[in-house]
């Protein structure tokens, strides 16, 4: 099983190499729908030993953005600590990851740097990936996604969003399939960009525990998974935001559940881009970086947006 050493918690990472294999039923974005729109065609799948890890995202014909995570270190099951290397990597492009149009080896990654809060280093959980071939781009007719670094104002935390990934489609299961998965995407609303909004919405411990033992108790075990845990989960300021699906409880008094269910990340859309269409145009403003707790129940995302020091390593890149 990979383990995310050093900055990740186990149970907070959406993405993890063989943390589990999902059946060939449950592929995709928790009640997801098909992302089969050219428009997703610079968006792929990042695999390692032909299973899918991550979802990534063509900023240019040969850089891809996604989670830092997904390039982590990882523990085999024997505890031994492996390397992750670029060479162990690829990025497969097209709806259907096991028919890809187009795959590279990742060459490289740039991760960005540490930011110190206090005494304490926090780690970005964002990479830009160099392939090691280019994508000939007007041959597929892809359009590359440029990320976007938003000042996140009231119109933008109005704007609708959307979640593209390869990730499973229901919360954490253990059954087992071949890795075949199709590329999915839910829409989301920005709730907070400063916190965890859930504490903001419910107030106390109690209010919260009421919400997920109405709506989510089959997603969420209460005798193992800790709600504390979930009602403290960390965020960077100026780094994370949270967001979630809002159809039919932005307001908490008066819910219903949509027919076919609330939408939400699971392990696989790690390094999915967060995208805002902006007069025809899609561009990325954030990358899936975890959920909030360990079996992809529909409580939101924490998504990396992009910072300061983005800016100066796409100049790098891309310019």
């Amino acid at each position: 099983m990979k383990k995310l050493v050093k900055f990740f918690p186990l149970k907070t990472i959406v993405a993890t190499i063989t943390l589990c294999i999902f059946s060939s039923s449950v592929f995709g974005i928790v009640n997801g729908w098909p992302a089969t729109s050219i428009k997703y065609s610079a968006i792929g799948a990042i695999k390692s030993n032909n299973k899918i890890i991550c979802t990534g995202t063509l900023i240019s014909n040969k850089w891809i953005v996604t989670a830092r995570h997904c390039f982590d270190d990882f523990e085999t099951n024997e505890g031994e600590v492996i390397s992750a290397k670029a060479s162990s990597f690829e990025f497969n492009l097209g709806n259907d990851s096991s028919n890809p149009f187009f795959k590279s080896k990742i060459k490289r990654w740039l991760e960005i740097p540490d930011v110190k809060i206090g005494s304490e280093h926090k780690v970005i959980d964002l990479v830009f990936a160099e392939l090691a071939f280019k994508v000939p781009l007007e041959k597929f007719n892809i359009k590359t996604i440029m990320p976007l670094i938003l000042n996140w104002t009231l119109l933008d935390l109005e704007a609708n969003y959307t979640v593209i990934g390869y990730g499973a489609r229901a919360p954490f299961s253990i059954s087992t399939s071949h890795l075949e998965r199709k590329r999915q995407l839910a829409n989301f609303k920005v709730t907070s960009t400063n916190g965890n909004f859930l504490i903001n919405l419910f107030f106390t411990k109690n209010k919260f525990e009421d919400y997920v033992r109405s709506y989510h108790s089959n997603e969420i075990d209460l005798e193992i998974e800790s709600i504390d845990r979930i009602l403290r989960n960390e965020f960077v300021k100026g780094y994370n935001i949270h967001a979630w699906d809002a159809r039919g409880r932005s307001n908490l008094s008066h819910i219903e559940i949509p027919i076919n269910g609330w939408q939400d990340t699971c392990f696989g859309d790690s390094g999915g881009p967060l995208l805002r269409e902006i007069e025809g145009n899609l561009q990325i403003v954030g990358v899936v970086s975890h959920g909030m707790n360990g079996t992809c129940a529909t409580l939101g995302t924490v998504f990396t947006i992009f910072g300061k020091e983005v800016q100066k390593i796409m100049n790098k890149i891309l310019f």
